[in-house]
């Protein structure tokens, strides 16, 4: 196996000051480098990319085995620990981040406590680019702000990879559980692990309208297919379809259809085969 770099460790500190820094930079490979096993707390907030081979993570009461392509990130005073498996001795290149930015470079990456492990979908790219500086870092052709333009561009490429199936993967959870008494989108976000503003922002930009818009649609597309299609009462769909009560689901029925409930079943019956194709979500 073609080693990251040809020396067991290399680490670059810098001084940094204002809002955001990153102090250090660093890569091990753990089959030369000794690991710790004893849980500690560290100030700041470290993200790594395993470059290669296998280890464990411990934190937040959660064990995450990770391996080559994944990403991990740590915040401060947590009591953790991470160590190498014996038989596949990881590499992994890590950053030291400082500042208030830190955190919510996290959650844009996608890590949470509840999630503190992603795995890297340009992990390719990253390695390649990764390599790239710490063999400049070697040759000490590379100051602290070609190792904070690498940084941001890490940003870029595992933010909008992660952003676009971390938002795929959330339309799948609304699809399958909508209809449910007790979705919340605060509940939402915690099965995720994002936050409310975050999911906001990122729905929107990727489906062009709110999740509760969404939601709603997805009720209203299958209280139409029920009307049509079934005799139940109009309260068995409105409960049916994710809505606390019928009054609520006229409402929102006349207001989205132009009919009430009823006057939509009559109008669609014989209709034979009749699907509200033109309203159904095509997302």
């Amino acid at each position: 196996m073609e080693k990251f770099l040809q020396c067991p460790a290399l680490v670059r500190h810098f001084e940094t000051d204002g809002d955001f820094g990153l102090p250090n930079v660093g890569y091990n490979d753990f089959h030369t480098v000794r690991p710790g096993r004893s849980f500690y707390m560290q100030k700041n907030y470290t993200w790594h990319f395993v470059l290669s081979g296998k280890g464990t993570l411990e934190m937040a009461n959660r064990r995450y085995h990770i391996s080559e392509g994944d990403m991990f990130f740590i915040p401060p005073d947590v009591p953790m620990r991470y160590y190498p498996t014996t038989e596949e001795p990881w590499e992994y290149v890590w950053f030291t981040l400082r500042g208030d930015a830190a955190a919510r470079y996290g959650a844009q990456l996608g890590f949470s406590l509840q999630s503190a492990v992603v795995r890297c979908c340009a992990f390719p790219s990253v390695k390649r680019i990764l390599r790239e500086l710490f063999e400049a870092l070697q040759r000490e052709e590379c100051g602290y702000f070609g190792v904070l333009s690498v940084f941001y561009r890490m940003l870029e490429l595992c933010g909008t990879d992660r952003s676009a199936g971390e938002i795929r993967g959330i339309k799948q959870m609304i699809d399958g559980s909508f209809t449910l008494s007790s979705f919340s989108i605060e509940q939402l976000c915690h099965d995720a692990g994002i936050s409310h503003a975050q999911l906001l922002r990122r729905f929107k930009a990727a489906y062009g309208m709110t999740v509760i818009a969404y939601v709603l649609r997805k009720r209203i597309a299958l209280a139409c297919e029920l009307l049509e299609t079934t005799d139940l009462p109009v309260r068995s769909i409105a409960l049916s379809c994710g809505f606390a009560d019928e009054i609520h689901f006229m409402k929102c029925f006349k207001r989205e259809i132009g009919l009430t409930a009823t006057a939509y079943r009559k109008e669609q019956r014989g209709k034979k085969g009749y699907l509200p194709l033109a309203y159904l979500p095509r997302l």
